[in-house]
């Protein structure tokens, strides 16, 4: 999954086109909300390109449906959680690794994410995860070793 995956998109400004950002915002992100359901791994990859585009154009805009994403899809699929598949777990630590690539993309959720009492520590519940992920302490999360050794190394480069 890459963010060249999906065609280049003219994403709307709030000033200039907010009937189109309430779509976005409503219409889309409860479509791809459901489609966060599919245990099919080109579904989710898709899915997870769709919300990297978002992110990189409209996140001043898209605060809670970030938020929501990563609580109810990328976590979720990458902690096993609900009987997630392998495949379905590999493409959220995949997910994880292109959002972890955008330079400002840890500090933003912490910021904006962590530091708003309204909002869920989406930063914290990452870290936390991806902890646990590079210390396993049994032989299902060992898979994961090597994808958030990866990770780590993307970060620190």
């Amino acid at each position: 999954m890459h963010g060249g995956d999906i065609p280049f998109l003219v994403l709307p400004s709030k000033s200039k086109h907010p009937k189109l950002l309430a779509l976005i915002k409503d219409e889309l992100f409860r479509n791809l909300m459901q489609l966060g359901l599919s245990t099919n791994p080109l579904i989710l990859s898709t899915l997870c390109s769709i919300f990297l585009n978002l992110y990189d154009h409209l996140r001043t805009e898209l605060k809670f449906q970030i938020e929501a994403f990563f609580s109810y899809i990328i976590l979720r699929l990458a902690q096993g959680k609900y009987g997630a598949t392998f495949h379905q777990q590999e493409v959220a630590m995949e997910a994880l690794v292109d959002f972890c690539r955008q330079k400002m993309f840890m500090a933003e959720v912490y910021a904006n994410l962590d530091c708003d009492i309204t909002c869920s520590n989406v930063f914290e519940d990452l870290i936390n995860f991806l902890s646990r992920s590079a210390f396993p302490v049994n032989l299902q999360q060992c898979d994961f070793l090597h994808i958030a050794d990866s990770i780590r190394r993307l970060i620190c480069c």
